[in-house]
């Protein structure tokens, strides 16, 4: 079973997560703090993450790629966003995101880019 772990500091999103990648038979663990989530990391293989960027997205995404060189970590993960802005996605690129998909999004789209990131993160 892999596992996804996903940062959002909204409770409902946690929750809209859990419920429909359960469904798809992904073990899934959700967070709303970074520390957190690499508290997690530490102890969990964790095959994918996605992470809400929101407000302070470019200093989020920052601390995270500094934390995920820090650990030499290859972790697949795919940025959430309630829009799209050029700070954003430069941060993005600094972190290598897998992908950014915007707000709202249909579930059958991210299950499908999920899918995608995890089966090709399996074949590296």
């Amino acid at each position: 079973m892999k596992t996804i772990l996903i940062l959002d500091r909204y409770p409902n999103m946690l929750e809209a997560f859990e419920r429909f990648l359960s469904q798809e038979n992904y073990r899934v663990l959700t967070t709303d703090t970074l520390d957190e989530a690499f508290g997690i990391i530490n102890v969990v293989k964790v095959d994918l993450m996605i992470m809400d960027t929101g407000k302070n997205s470019e200093e989020l995404i920052l601390k995270t790629e500094k934390i995920i060189r820090e650990k030499n970590l290859t972790l697949p993960i795919l940025l959430t966003a309630t829009y799209s802005d050029t700070l954003t996605e430069k941060a993005a690129k600094k972190l290598r995101a897998a992908d950014i998909i915007l707000k709202p999004f249909d579930p059958k789209d991210i299950k499908r880019i999920i899918r995608e990131l995890i089966d090709k993160n399996n074949l590296n």
